[in-house]
């Protein structure tokens, strides 16, 4: 099954931190473009489900253990985010998702 999101570019705009992310079949492309970590990029298997007409619970695991767990209202463009980091610091993030490119 694929996902309305899968093969589509979005940017991820939370306040002092913005994403970039591509998801395809089963990988998210990921580009840190605004924050204190830009630059940073990755790729990661993610899984996937529909809570609801157009809004997912996404997750997925960074090469260096960080985890990240996103609910994206497609439809409104609406993003929560659920991130902790390698050294187990955990960060929630509520902003905007629009899709680019």
């Amino acid at each position: 099954m694929a996902f309305e999101f899968v093969g589509k570019t979005y940017r991820f705009d939370y306040d002092g931190f913005v994403a970039e992310d591509h998801f395809s079949q089963d990988e998210v492309h990921f580009e840190v473009v605004g924050g204190p970590i830009t630059g940073l990029r990755g790729s990661a298997r993610y899984t996937a489900r529909e809570v609801a007409k157009g809004i997912y619970a996404i997750s997925w695991q960074e090469a260096d253990g960080s985890t990240v767990v996103h609910v994206d209202n497609f439809t409104d463009g609406v993003s929560l985010s659920y991130f902790t980091d390698a050294s187990s610091n955990f960060y929630q993030m509520h902003g905007t998702l629009s899709a680019i490119g």
